[in-house]
């Protein structure tokens, strides 16, 4: 599926309101969002546009969303506004402590959440040595097969 874009103006990309954004990130797609942490330097307005339109219409689902660091201020700010179950499959962070309301979502086993040092999510230039990915590898099955059986019983 070829993603769709916004039209150029002037052979220019234009500029977007938050909720012009959304409406352009499909269901299944994948998210890079950046910031300091803390409520520093996050993409806050977006953010909350894409959790209200999931609130209005139910879409986009099933998004996988990587973060670097832990973006939030311990409450309802940073990724907690998109702990709404069928919005997020999984996401990808330097931790989670900033935004406490999806790892509520994660214990109920209604998404997958993987932790990576944020040293190897800031450069992606400087891979990391293989034994890292294997033990990514190795707790990413072990969380699916935990949640597999669950779901079965």
């Amino acid at each position: 599926m070829k993603p769709v874009k916004p039209p150029r103006i002037n052979g220019r990309v234009p500029v977007l309101s938050a909720q012009e954004a959304v409406n352009y990130i499909p269901d299944e797609a994948t998210l890079c969002v950046l910031g300091a942490g803390g409520g520093i330097l996050e993409a806050t307005t977006l953010i909350t546009a894409l959790a209200d339109k999931y609130k209005q219409t139910q879409t986009p689902r099933n998004l996988s969303i990587i973060s670097p660091t832990g973006l939030g201020d311990r409450a309802d700010r940073g990724i907690s506004p998109l702990a709404q179950e069928g919005l997020v499959k999984w996401a990808l962070c330097g931790h989670w402590g900033q935004s406490p309301r999806i790892s509520d979502l994660a214990e109920q086993n209604k998404l997958l959440l993987i932790t990576i040092h944020k040293v190897y999510l800031h450069k992606p230039y400087a891979p990391p040595q293989p034994t890292s990915l294997v033990l990514l590898v190795i707790l990413a099955s072990e969380h699916l097969s935990i949640h597999a059986s669950k779901a079965a019983n």
